[in-house]
């Protein structure tokens, strides 16, 4: 009968993966209008310690909070899938649908929403996760199936599409006006580390010098901030 229980209660699970108390607080809420009981792990940088809960708990659904692990969610995402392929995972963030969803995809996620979403919404996202299908809002429904159709604006996506995921994220810092330093700050990285980042992002984008690199940046940060009004 124990064993009954446990397997019932596991099933009745989703784990939480993530640092902030907010942000487990409010999935709290909405998991409860599910029905379902809310784990998390203690020590939620450690990979290991985050399998370890999985193999207890079995978790219907893992949310993944997109900071979590020194702010790489996405390889970090990966990692799991790697270890655990039938895992169903949605990742929650406060960026940019438009930039994210499809990488959050791509990194084995099967849904993406900003942590500030409709609470109903994150429920009827959650419940098609573990029904075995993927979500995404339609505003990014619209733009893969726009990709797939033939149509991808090339000079306008170019960064998204050419870009890592840590190169992404310093291009937009850039274009938000942060030094290296300061990015390096942030990021927790050597000034050395950006630096290096950024000569990256001048070759993919055939980018000639700093100056240009920053109008770029600053002219598509700009245009995305435009376009999601």
């Amino acid at each position: 009968m124990e064993e009954l229980q446990d397997r019932v209660s596991a099933l009745q699970s989703v784990l939480f993966v993530g640092n902030s108390s907010e942000h487990r607080a409010n999935v709290r809420k909405i998991v409860g209008l599910l029905g379902k009981n809310l784990k998390w792990s203690s020590e939620q940088e450690d990979l290991n310690n985050v399998l370890n809960t999985i193999r207890q708990y079995k978790p219907a659904l893992v949310i993944i909070d997109m900071d979590v692990h020194e702010g790489r969610g996405l390889e970090f995402t990966r990692q799991l899938r790697n270890h655990v392929p039938d895992l169903r995972i949605l990742i929650i963030s406060p960026l940019d649908e438009l930039l994210y969803a499809e990488r959050a995809l791509r990194a084995g996620a099967h849904g993406y929403l900003r942590f500030d979403e409709d609470p109903g919404i994150m429920i009827k996202a959650m419940k098609i996760i573990m029904d075995g299908f993927y979500y995404v809002s339609d505003k990014v429904e619209n733009r893969i199936l726009h990709n797939i159709a033939g149509h991808n604006e090339i000079d306008e996506d170019m960064p998204n599409r050419r870009l890592s995921n840590r190169e992404l994220e310093i291009f937009i810092k850039i274009g938000e006006g942060m030094s290296s330093r300061k990015i390096a700050n942030e990021l927790s990285l050597s000034i050395k580390t950006i630096e290096t980042h950024r000569a990256h992002i001048k070759r993919k984008l055939n980018i000639s010098g700093s100056r240009e690199l920053a109008s770029h940046a600053r002219d598509w940060v700009n245009m995305k901030a435009v376009k999601s009004v």
